[in-house]
């Protein structure tokens, strides 16, 4: 879903349509998968899954929900069978202080945010290597030798061109996350759904203008392909930015709780010993150890890329260099008595991380793009795909301290003997030597700085509130085997699948008419919306776990037990008062949840889990708006290439 701008167009409100109620009985006697992914022994209520840290399942995030963990039956996919693709033998080995660029996470305050609009040029070259970034060696996809990939930094009218060159083996895509792309839906980067995809020895431009600003992220979006290293900071700014540089300590033209003198970026994303194809494999044809539906743990964690692994959990035919990462840690250097923004992206795979420095109170400032209020805590929960910025002030003891990124068990479906949770890096005061450890192994006890844990509280800066609504959709998530025993997910009884090689459903679109009404089409569940509307769309969690769904920045409008039932759970036509917005948003194991959105921008947008394997199975719906309007984009030469290649050539994002 898409939505232009942050201000609503002009829509006549009338009363949400009666289809809604039809909907809701045709799909409440639907035939359902037989039983729940993992049986539940939590229900989740309003107090009862209260935490500590600052989190919200519509906002921060309180964990994806409670999970039933067990002890793997066997280890995480780690050890047996290992495909030649994830060994890669014949591939370059890139030692961690070449894969890793430390500066491209220190933002510059001399990058002037008042410039004139400019066109920004990059050429990325996709290549397979051989890394370690936790110490074990494994195959990773990587941009111009780079795990992260190129920060982008850029300001709002900017024009972003990236040639990508692919010289990997698999096609693959680059999506521009919560880009509102108007007008260019077709520059999305979402594999099979707004483009064909980049085969294999081929390059692909995309062009497109900055819409939006925030903290934001880019990463590929063909299979789970981020995972294996198609990830980077996305950083994008306005001339009207709330929170920004101060040129000095003494400079007064920023408030002073706006203010701050150094912007540092933190990556945090979970990782696996193995490639995603070879994990997602596993998971789709229920080999990993627990039971049915069981995401494959993953083997540890990494900051900056940077990540402590586990040398027991190394695969066959793959090597440890180091184990406990031997000291290695991605180092931040601060100035006593000053105040540095950090910004955290969670590009991770599946697990939540409980972002904390020790010694050092935060005031977030930024949720996913959207300022708020600076509000105290003693940490924070990221779930995947979200991001946080939060202001830290450096007036203790000059010294070394750690930054922790703490993989969060509420996610993880069974425990895994290898796995390493405690992820860390460094913030050394200046005068420090590069060589000091912080000396604390357990994290110190900050006291109770966290705010109400109920984060729904958090609102907006810069306040909006939502039209009323015309028009109401209602999807069921849920899970289950299909008849040839691969484990699928599913959006309305639908799991995404991609129907032939080439195809997008942009292109597909302006061949055929979509109508406003749900239906099965290309193997995807696609919701058309024909006009300008106001829509509610209502997620009825039936599944056990909660969801990360990724949907361009809705209003997000509330959340409750069991399914939603029109006119009972919640009344969607009362004044809703400058609720959270945000592009990532958790909906709680056996829950519902109501967003809303302006379908005022044309083109056909993914909506999905953002957890990968969910992902994998199926889980990811589309919402063609205006498909009128799709007829008449103007696909550029390149991209019609590229579907002629993939289909001529048979090519899928599989290895």
């Amino acid at each position: 879903m898409a939505h232009s701008s942050g201000t609503t167009s002009p829509v006549t409100p009338s009363v949400a349509r009666s289809e809604s109620q039809a909907f809701e009985n045709e799909h409440a006697s639907e035939k359902r998968p037989s039983k729940p992914r993992r049986k539940l022994i939590v229900i989740l209520t309003s107090a009862a899954v209260l935490i500590v840290v600052l989190g919200l399942a519509l906002g921060l995030g309180l964990g994806l929900g409670l999970r039933n963990r067990k002890s793997a039956t066997k280890y995480a996919p780690t050890t047996g069978a290992v495909s030649s693709w994830t060994t890669g033998s014949d591939l370059p080995f890139v030692p961690i202080e070449n894969l890793v660029d430390p500066s491209q996470f220190i933002l510059s305050p001399t990058f002037d945010i008042h410039a004139e609009p400019q066109t920004r040029e990059y050429t990325w070259n996709l290549t397979e290597i051989i890394a370690a970034p936790g110490g074990v060696t494994r195959r990773m996809l990587v941009v111009n030798g780079l795990f992260p990939g190129p920060t982008i930094e850029a300001n709002l009218g900017d024009r972003i061109v990236v040639h990508v060159n692919n010289q990997m083996t698999n096609l693959s895509a680059i999506h521009w996350h919560g880009q509102t792309q108007n007008g260019t839906n077709y520059m999305d980067g979402s594999y099979s759904i707004t483009d064909c995809g980049i085969a294999p020895g081929t390059s692909f431009t995309y062009n497109w203008t900055v819409q939006n600003t925030g903290t934001y992220w880019w990463h590929a979006h063909a299979g789970a392909q981020y995972g294996d290293g198609l990830i980077g900071a996305l950083i994008l700014h306005s001339p009207n930015d709330t929170y920004g540089f101060r040129s000095s300590p003494t400079d007064t033209s920023r408030p002073a709780n706006v203010s701050y003198d150094g912007d540092f970026v933190m990556i945090v994303n979970d990782m696996y010993n193995l490639l995603s194809t070879d994990w997602m494999s596993l998971y789709l044809n229920l080999q990993v150890g627990g039971g049915e539906g069981d995401e494959p743990t993953p083997d540890y964690g990494v900051i900056n890329g940077i990540g402590q692994a586990n040398c027991e959990g190394t695969p066959d035919r793959q090597s440890c260099l180091r184990d406990g990462n031997a000291g290695l840690y991605h180092n931040f250097t601060v100035t006593p008595n000053q105040r540095y923004r950090m910004r955290v992206i969670n590009a991770g795979s599946l697990a939540s991380f409980e972002f904390s420095v020790d010694g050092h109170p935060l005031s977030l400032i930024e949720v996913d793009a959207t300022p708020v209020a600076p509000t105290p805590t003693a940490s924070v929960m990221v779930e995947v795909a979200q991001r946080a910025s939060f202001i830290i002030e450096t007036n203790q003891t000059a010294g070394a301290y750690w930054i922790r990124a703490t993989i969060s068990d509420d996610m993880l479906a069974y425990d895994s003997p290898t796995i390493v949770k405690d992820q860390r890096a460094v913030i050394r005061y200046s005068g420090i030597s590069a060589t000091t450890l912080p000396t604390n192994e357990d994290a110190p006890s900050l006291g109770n700085l966290s705010t109400d844990d109920d984060a729904s509280a958090l609102a907006p800066l810069h306040p909006i509130n939502p039209p009323k609504p015309t028009m109401q959709k209602i999807v069921y998530v849920n899970f289950g085997s299909a008849a040839s025993g691969d484990y699928h997910a599913y959006f309305n009884n639908t799991a995404f699948g991609v129907p032939y090689p080439g195809y997008s459903t942009v292109s597909n679109v302006q061949n055929a008419t979509v109508s406003s009404k749900a239906v099965d089409y290309g193997g995807a569940f696609v919701l058309g919306i024909d006009n300008i509307e106001v829509l509610d769309l209502v997620i009825n969690n039936q599944d056990d776990g909660g969801h990360p769904l990724h949907g361009y920045q809705p209003f997000l409008l509330g959340t409750g037990p069991g399914n939603f039932i029109p006119g009972r759970s919640m009344d969607t036509m009362q004044t809703f008062v400058n609720p959270m917005r945000r592009d990532t948003f958790v909906v709680p194991g056996y829950s519902w949840a109501v967003v809303r959105v302006v379908t005022d921008n044309a083109g056909v947008w993914p909506f999905h889990c953002h957890l990968s394997s969910h992902m994998g199975a199926g889980l990811m719906m589309q919402v063609a708006i205006q498909p009128s309007k799709i007829a008449q984009f103007d696909l550029p030469a390149d991209y019609r290439q590229q579907c002629a290649t993939i289909k001529a050539k048979g090519l899928s994002d599989g290895a």
